[in-house]
C-alpha cells in the first residue's frame, strides 16, 4: 500500500503496520475517532508520522510561511487577531493539544505560540515540542517523553481527557507550603469530594501510637528532607496541600511518618516507628476493603504501600490477623498487581482516585509509575525473575525513552531499562537450559556503557576513575564545587550503587546458569564478566571521598552519611559488596585460580580492604535498627576472611 508521492498517510498505525485497509477517514467524518480494526480490539488509534521526513519537512515550511505572513500584518492585527491559514494551510491544525498526536496532559495548557525555530527532530514519537516535567528540583527532570512511556506502559492508552485536570489550582500559585504544619490544618479549605482523615482520626492515630504531635510533624519533616531525595515518591509540596486540608489518606500520613522517625531525635524512635507502621498496616487494609466494593483504589493509597512495601514488622502475639493479611497484601507483587490495575478502570480512577481531590494527581501518577517500574526491575534482577510488567507489545518497541536524559529521575529510568533487558535475557527459561551467550553478555556491558557516558558523566557529572587523569582534575574539581549539595551526592551516589549492582548481578546469574559456549569461549566469558564486576567495584572505591561520606553525621548532629539516608539502595549493595570481595578472596586462596595468584597476599590484602571499607559504610548507617543485624553478617564473612590474610596487614589490623 505505497503512498502517493507527496500524500499523506491516513491509515493509523495498526493498519500500516499490517498492510490492511483503514476506515479511519471516513469513520472521523461520521464522527467516530477510531477505525473500524481498532475499535474491534479496543486500542487507540493513532497516526504517528513524525518518521516521514517528507511530512516533517512540509510542516516546517507551513509554520516558516505562517510566521512570515504574521510579520507582514499591522501591529494591531497581529495583537487582536490570529492568522488564518488558507489553501493547503487549512487542513493543517497547529494547535498541538488538538493533533493527531496525544498530548501529556503534564504540560502547559496555554495556546502554543508559533516559533520558525523547527521543531527538534530528536523526539522519536512525539511530533511537537512538549513542555518538561515541573519536578521542582531540577535534579529529578523527568522528561516527558519519559512520563508519555510510562503512561503507555501502565495504563496502554492515551486518553487524556479521562484524566484532565482543568480545575486542579497550580501548585505554583499555591503559597509556599514547606511550613504547613498540623496546626495549620484548620485554617485551610476543605475538599468538598472527598474528606477521608479528619482532625479525630488523626488524634486518633497519635493517642494509639503513643506519639507526640511535634514529634509527629518532625518526622514528616525528616522524610521528605533525608530519605525522599534519594527515592522519591510523593512531591512534598503536594503532600502538605493535602495534609492541610485533610485530603490525603490516613495510610499516606503514617507510612510517611514510619519512614522519617529513624531521621528524628527521639531515644525510643524505633519503636514509634514499629507503632506507626502497624497503624498504616491497619489503615490501608481497611482502604483495601473499601476499594474492593468500588473497584477502585487511592492513589495516596498506592504510594504508602510503594513507601512501606520492604517495610519489616516486628509484630506481636496481639496482631496475628493483621500480620498474616499484611504478608499477603504488603508485598513487591501486590503493589505491581495494584499499579497495573489501574488502566482496567481509568475512569472511575479519573473520578474518585486522581480527578481534584489530590494535589498534583497527574504528576503524582507519572512519579509513582516511575517508582513502581523502576523498584520492579531491580527487584526482578536481583532475584532472577521475569517482571509481571509488560512492555514489550508492538505499541512500545520504537518508543522507549532515548538516550537524552534531563535528571535524576531520567538516569534511573534508562538504568531499569538495562536492568530488565537483562533480566528477560538471562534469567529466561531457554538461558536456564542451554546458559548465557557471549555476544548477549556483551550487549548489556555495551548498554551499561552506553548509560555510564550519556547519563553518569554528560547528565549528573559524576566523578569517577577518570578524575585521576591530571587533564580532568580541574574539570573534577569544578563539577565538584558546583554540586556539593548534599541531596546531588546522594543522588551521585545512588545511580552509581545500582550501575555496580547490575554489574554485580549478571556476575551472579552468569554463574548460576554458566555459559553456552565451548571451553574457550566460556572461559573468555567468564573472565569478561569478572573484569567488568571488578572494574565497577574499583570505580565506584574511587569515585567518592569515603571518610566524608561515611562521618557526616559526626561533624553535625542534623546531618546523617548518605549510607544511613538511602539504606535500601546504598547500605544494601555495600553489604553486597563486602560478601563479594570475601567470597571472591576466599576462592582465590582455596585454589579456584592458579597457584601464583593464589600466593599473592597483597591481592588478598587489597581484598579484604576493600571489604572493610564497605563494612564501615554499612555501619554508619546508625538510624535504622536492622543495620546491627547486617553488620554482625559481615564480621562473620570478614572473620572467615581474616585468616587467609597475613594479620600484619594494617587493612585487617
Amino acid at each position: 500500500m505505497s503512498l502517493k508521492r507527496g500524500s499523506e498517510r491516513e491509515s493509523c498505525d495498526f493498519c500500516y503496520r499490517r498492510k490492511i485497509k483503514c476506515d479511519r477517514s471516513t469513520r472521523l467524518s461520521d464522527g467516530h475517532d477510531t477505525c473500524s480494526q481498532c475499535c474491534l480490539r479496543q486500542t487507540l488509534c493513532r497516526v504517528d508520522d513524525s518518521k516521514d521526513i517528507r511530512v516533517r519537512k512540509r510542516r516546517q515550511e507551513n509554520v516558516r510561511g505562517l510566521d512570515t505572513r504574521a510579520q507582514t500584518l499591522p501591529r494591531h492585527a497581529r495583537q487582536d487577531e490570529r492568522p488564518t491559514p488558507s489553501g493547503p494551510m487549512a487542513d493543517i491544525d497547529m494547535d498541538t493539544t488538538t493533533a493527531c498526536h496525544p498530548t501529556h496532559s503534564l504540560q502547559q495548557r496555554d495556546p502554543p505560540t508559533h516559533s520558525s525555530i523547527p521543531p527538534d527532530e530528536t523526539y522519536t514519537f512525539i511530533t511537537d515540542s512538549v513542555d518538561d516535567i515541573d519536578f521542582s528540583d531540577p535534579m529529578f527532570g523527568l522528561s516527558s517523553d519519559s512520563a508519555y512511556f510510562l503512561d503507555q506502559v501502565f495504563m496502554q492508552e492515551t486518553d487524556w481527557e479521562l484524566l484532565d485536570l482543568n480545575d486542579q489550582p497550580s501548585v505554583s500559585e499555591t503559597p509556599d507550603t514547606r511550613n504547613i504544619s498540623r496546626q495549620t490544618m484548620d485554617g485551610l479549605p476543605k475538599d468538598p469530594v472527598m474528606e477521608p482523615m479528619n482532625a479525630g482520626q488523626l488524634q486518633s492515630l497519635l493517642e494509639v501510637a503513643g506519639v507526640d504531635p511535634n514529634v509527629f510533624d518532625g518526622a514528616l519533616h525528616a522524610y521528605f528532607d533525608k530519605a525522599a531525595p534519594s527515592l522519591p515518591v510523593v512531591f512534598e509540596d503536594a503532600f502538605w496541600l493535602d495534609y492541610g486540608a485533610r485530603r490525603c489518606s490516613l495510610a499516606l500520613v503514617s507510612a510517611i511518618a514510619c519512614r522519617g522517625m529513624p531521621f528524628t531525635g527521639v531515644e525510643n524512635k524505633w519503636q514509634l516507628q514499629q507503632q506507626l507502621g502497624r497503624e498504616f498496616r491497619k489503615a490501608l487494609l481497611e482502604a483495601q476493603q473499601t476499594a474492593s466494593s468500588q473497584s477502585s483504589i487511592r492513589l495516596d493509597e498506592l504510594e504508602a504501600l510503594a513507601l512501606m512495601v520492604n517495610f519489616e514488622f516486628e509484630d506481636d502475639h496481639s496482631s496475628g490477623l493483621e500480620s498474616r493479611l499484611g504478608n499477603l497484601f504488603l508485598t513487591h507483587e501486590s503493589l505491581v498487581l495494584m499499579t497495573l490495575e489501574l488502566r482496567d478502570d481509568s475512569r472511575a480512577l479519573s473520578t474518585q482516585a486522581l480527578g481534584s481531590s489530590l494535589a498534583r494527581a497527574q504528576e503524582r501518577r507519572t512519579l509513582l509509575f516511575w517508582h513502581v517500574y523502576g523498584l520492579d526491575a531491580f527487584h526482578c534482577l536481583d532475584r532472577s525473575c521475569i517482571s509481571r510488567i509488560q512492555d514489550d507489545h508492538v505499541e512500545l518497541v520504537e518508543q522507549r525513552p532515548s538516550n537524552q536524559f534531563e535528571g535524576y529521575l531520567d538516569a534511573i529510568l534508562a538504568l531499569a531499562l538495562i536492568a530488565r533487558k537483562t533480566a528477560q535475557t538471562l534469567c529466561s527459561s531457554k538461558a536456564k537450559r542451554k546458559g548465557v551467550k557471549l555476544h548477549e553478555i556483551q550487549c548489556l556491558f555495551d548498554h551499561l556503557h552506553r548509560w555510564h557516558d550519556e547519563a553518569g558523566l554528560s547528565c549528573l557529572q559524576l566523578q569517577g576513575s577518570d578524575c585521576s587523569q591530571p587533564k580532568a582534575k580541574a574539570k573534577c574539581r569544578k563539577s565538584s564545587s558546583a554540586q556539593s549539595t548534599h541531596g546531588t551526592q546522594l543522588q551521585q551516589a545512588v545511580l552509581r550503587f545500582l550501575e555496580l549492582n547490575c554489574y554485580m548481578q549478571i556476575e551472579s546469574i552468569v554463574a548460576q546458569n554458566g555459559t553456552k559456549q565451548d571451553a574457550l569461549e566460556g572461559e573468555i566469558l567468564d573472565l569478561r564478566v569478572a573484569h567488568e564486576t571488578l572494574r565497577a567495584i574499583s570505580d565506584v572505591v574511587g569515585a567518592f571521598d569515603w571518610e566524608t561520606m561515611v562521618e557526616r553525621q559526626n561533624r553535625q548532629s542534623d546531618l546523617h552519611s548518605l549510607f544511613d539516608l538511602a539504606p535500601q539502595l546504598l547500605r544494601d549493595i555495600c553489604a553486597g559488596v563486602c560478601t563479594w570481595m570475601c567470597l571472591r578472596g576466599r576462592a582465590l586462596q582455596h585454589g579456584s585460580q592458579d597457584a601464583t595468584v593464589c600466593a599473592d597476599r597483597r591481592k588478598l590484602a587489597s581484598y579484604a580492604k576493600v571489604a572493610r571499607k564497605m563494612r564501615s559504610a554499612v555501619a554508619s548507617a546508625t538510624s535504622h535498627r536492622d543495620t546491627e543485624e547486617v553488620v554482625a553478617r559481615l564480621d562473620d564473612q570478614l572473620g572467615l576472611f581474616k585468616d587467609l590474610v597475613d594479620p600484619a596487614q594494617p587493612c585487617l589490623a
